[in-house]
């Protein structure tokens, strides 16, 4: 596999398959890291489970902000994105625990839609449905969701008309596709981990599991809510799931703060914090 060596804007150098999506990947994580979630991170003996690792840029920033305090339990199903996690925090080895599974409602397998051109969106689910496509034009002509997701567009698409871009974006989503291979990646379930590890507490729990939010938090069995701190999520609301994921958070005693900053931003930054 042939990998780029990137550095970082914290000086950090990583390997990826993309040599900018790495840089794209570091500014987006940005914005979990919010006052409330740094205190958080804060003890001195702190627990993270990153969901979703993809190359690992949240987990080594963690690493960054608690200067190696932090114990981080790193998932990502893909081989080859695993692989490039395993890489990147090789140097903090003693903190870190790179495990190749998604997280789900149940234990099992599921197939996985892997993109080796933007390893980012691959997922259980369809990253490139008509939803996808609606939230990427929504982010060509509002200025507030492009800068907000640090989205890597064209200048000039803002001036051409909605069906011209329309047409570019169909014709960028036949080429991903083309790329794209399946694979079949083992599942677990949080609460499951948690039991085998004798896990007591998470400080932080980061979900970004490209629409597979709501299946991670219904891997939760009720009794270990009250172990999970603070929870930052990437939230793709689509099928109402915006509104289930808040009203779940709510009901398990967090207090809840989202991102968006128009109603056709569907890509939505939630923030879970217990008082």
């Amino acid at each position: 596999m042939k990998t780029f060596m990137i550095t970082l804007p914290n000086r950090m150098v990583v390997h990826d398959r993309v040599p900018d999506m790495a840089r794209t990947l570091y500014q987006q994580v940005q914005g979990y890291f919010r006052p409330r979630l740094l205190s958080a991170l804060a003890a001195d003996d702190v627990t993270v489970v990153d969901v979703g690792a993809n190359i690992g840029i949240f987990a080594i920033e963690v690493l960054q902000r608690t200067r190696g305090r932090a114990r981080i339990h790193c998932f990502e199903p893909i081989p080859e994105t695993f692989e490039l996690l395993t890489m990147n925090v090789r140097p903090w080895s003693e903190r870190v625990r790179a495990h190749r599974a998604g997280l789900a409602r149940a234990e099992g397998e599921a197939t996985f839609h892997y993109s080796p051109r933007q390893s980012a969106i691959s997922s259980m689910y369809d990253m490139m449905a008509s939803d996808d496509k609606e939230a990427t034009l929504a982010a060509i002509y509002d200025r507030r969701i492009c800068d907000k997701h640090h989205a890597d567009l064209p200048v000039y698409m803002r001036y051409l008309p909605r069906s011209v871009n329309s047409a570019l974006i169909d014709g960028h989503g036949w080429w991903m596709k083309r790329g794209m291979t399946r694979v079949t990646c083992p599942l677990t379930t949080l609460s499951g981990f948690m039991a085998r590890e004798g896990l007591e507490r998470i400080d932080v729990l980061k979900v970004d599991a490209e629409k597979a939010e709501l299946d991670v938090l219904e891997g939760i069995r009720p009794g270990d809510w009250g172990k999970i701190r603070a929870i930052a999520i990437e939230l793709h609301d689509f099928e109402g799931r915006a509104e289930r994921v808040q009203r779940m958070l709510v009901d398990h005693g967090f207090e809840v703060e989202t991102d968006r900053v128009c109603p056709e931003d569907v890509i939505i930054t939630m923030m879970g914090y217990r008082s």
